[in-house]
């Protein structure tokens, strides 16, 4: 399920703005759910009580609270690094002042159907991007972990230990048998250790 927010307290373009989404998510038959704000103070009582979104289209210019206020909350005080920031705007000076909410995107108003199209493509593949799971097994059943959560493998005798975020995983296999299934933004920098790229600091 894609969770979707929209955030704008122009309801016209709110209404634009869903027609997109629908159309395309639709298209390619993806699972989707759409929230749509007409205050940014509703949208950071949803997050607060129901969690966060994979994709906001968030206004700069709002009354009471900014688009750009509300962003740099969903970082500094949500500490959500995940959720996918789209900014939507009339003004190209604001360009400038969003980088530390670090958004995917900037739209300017009037929008184009297509522009919007292809940038939310672009966030789409992201979301299943953050998505996709390793799968392993520990004695007759199945487990899964996020690929984003993994730090690295680590081969250690007969186990491959997966060291997440969170803690740490261990099954029987081969460090060779993850080599071959190529894990996109994984690479084996020693014979005993495969690291995800994307959590390198």
């Amino acid at each position: 399920m894609l969770k979707i927010a929209i955030c704008d307290d122009d309801e016209r373009i709110c209404k634009e703005l869903n027609h997109i989404v629908e159309e395309l998510c639709e298209d390619i038959e993806y699972d989707y759910d759409v929230s749509i704000f007409l205050d940014g103070k509703d949208l950071i009582d949803s997050i607060g009580k129901s969690g966060s979104f994979d994709i906001i289209f968030l206004d700069i210019q709002m009354k009471e609270i900014t688009g750009i206020e509300i962003g740099n909350k969903i970082r500094d005080v949500f500490l959500d690094e995940k959720t996918i920031i789209i900014y939507v705007t009339g003004i190209k000076e604001y360009v400038f002042d969003v980088f530390d909410s670090r958004p995917m995107h900037f739209i300017l108003k009037p929008f184009e159907k297509e522009k919007v199209g292809t940038i939310f493509k672009k966030a789409m593949d992201l979301v299943q991007k953050q998505k996709q799971v390793f799968r392993y097994k520990v004695g007759h059943h199945y487990y899964t972990v996020l690929q984003s959560e993994i730090l690295y493998f680590e081969s250690i005798e007969r186990k491959v230990r997966i060291v997440t975020k969170s803690g740490i995983e261990e099954f029987y296999g081969k460090i060779s048998d993850l080599t071959d299934l190529r894990l996109p933004n994984f690479i084996q920098i020693h014979r005993s250790y495969i690291i995800n790229i994307d959590n390198i600091e």
